[in-house]
């Protein structure tokens, strides 16, 4: 029995912990690099989010470009603080631009007191090739 109280308290400290949903996808003209605008739709205020990118040839936010040697990426970065209806811009780069590609954001959120934290992963289809068509038929 106490385990199934427990157990039923854990699930519902899960549904009372923040929901998001990725709102745009922006891809910059070279269709490598783009950003994601990510909205808390529900839950409680969040003192800070960290982000990690992944997905078949995704990458985190440049973080510096040596041309014959290659770029630096970060995959994974502190954002935040956010709280429901609020929104923050996540970076990523793409190894491929002629693809539809996942990327996946894993968010590990931490309360505004910092005693309660959640996982949360969040995913959307960026289209590089498909951006490119619509911005040159405008």
């Amino acid at each position: 029995m106490r385990r199934q109280v427990e157990g039923e308290e854990e699930h519902r400290r899960e549904d009372r912990g923040p929901h998001f949903a990725v709102e745009d996808v922006h891809i910059e003209s070279n269709g490598r690099h783009g950003t994601l605008t990510l909205r808390q739709i529900s839950g409680p205020a969040l003192s800070a989010i960290t982000v990690t990118v992944t997905g078949d040839g995704v990458h985190g936010k440049m973080m510096v470009s040596f041309e014959p040697l290659g770029t630096s990426y970060e995959d994974s970065f502190e954002i935040g603080p956010l709280a429901t209806g609020g929104t923050v811009t996540v970076p990523f780069a793409l190894e491929r631009t002629h693809a539809a590609t996942k990327v996946i954001l894993h968010l590990d959120c931490r309360s505004t007191d910092s005693t309660v934290s959640w996982r949360r992963s969040v995913a959307t289809t960026v289209d590089p090739l498909s951006e490119y068509r619509r911005r040159t038929q405008e």
